[in-house]
């Protein structure tokens, strides 16, 4: 018996296993070699389902422990924040009811500042949203969205680009991906960095890339930290795809897309 060895990219791959006097009929040796080929076409293609259902599930359990972390982010704010200032004026309303027939003055003076406590709620509860879903992002969409962040961002930042609008999942995933990565921006990339946002579309698919002009740094020996993670989860969650490129002392740049049709 003899072995013929299947070969791929020059190295052995798989073998069929036959008797030397069978090779005499070409039409025997066409078979074996078309099933050895299917066989091992179907455990490669087996072995690449197996991968991408698990790095789906790793992907999904990543999204879980981020909304769980960001719900908890939202409660410790509500109780450090607005529950305070609404006990705070529970107890003024309070004292304003105390006072009111014996000291109207004092009554009048008590309720003036809960008008003022007021404001401050008001402002507490407009910063946790827009620190939840930036409300300009359902109006206008995902490049005006963009540009009221800049404008606020610690490192100057120009947004280029007018898009048109989009499912609320895909602008919320593009939106979230491009804050993250104006965030590393403002973390690592230096105090003299400036960052670019360009906002295309093309082929049915929104385009979008974060540029900067920092440190930048060695992306093959760089650890992925979970802000990369957190963006590749969030764009292929609907579909795209992200990269991350970098070279020290020539920026960073985080490109990536989502289809939208």
């Amino acid at each position: 018996k003899t072995v013929a060895w299947i070969e791929r990219g020059g190295s052995p791959v798989d073998g069929v296993l036959y008797n030397a006097e069978l090779t005499r009929d070409a039409r025997f040796v066409q078979a074996a070699g078309a099933a050895a080929l299917i066989r091992l076409e179907k455990a490669q293609l087996e072995a690449d389902i197996k991968a991408s259902t698990s790095d789906l599930a790793a992907s999904r359990v990543r999204l879980l422990e981020m909304a769980h972390a960001e719900r908890r982010r939202l409660e410790r704010d509500l109780h450090d924040g607005v529950q305070q200032h609404l006990v705070a004026l529970r107890i003024k309303l309070e004292m304003a009811a105390d006072a009111i027939r014996d000291d109207p003055t004092q009554a009048e003076r008590v309720l003036a500042s809960v008008g003022s406590r007021m404001d401050d709620i008001l402002h507490e509860v407009r910063s946790l949203a827009r620190g939840i879903y930036p409300s300009l992002l359902s109006e206008r969409g995902v490049a005006e969205a963009l540009r009221a962040a800049a404008r606020s961002a610690p490192v100057p930042v120009e947004v280029r680009g007018r898009v048109g609008r989009y499912g609320e999942d895909i602008e919320v995933a593009v939106y979230f991906c491009c804050i993250e990565a104006l965030q590393n921006v403002a973390k690592h990339a230096g105090a003299e960095a400036t960052a670019v946002v360009t906002l295309t579309e093309d082929d049915g698919r929104l385009a979008f890339e974060v540029c900067d002009l920092g440190l930048g740094f060695n992306a093959r020996t760089a650890p992925h930290g979970s802000g990369l993670i957190n963006m590749r989860d969030r764009i292929e969650a609907v579909g795209g795809s992200v990269e991350v490129t970098s070279r020290r002392g020539r920026g960073t740049s985080v490109r990536g897309s989502v289809p939208v049709e």
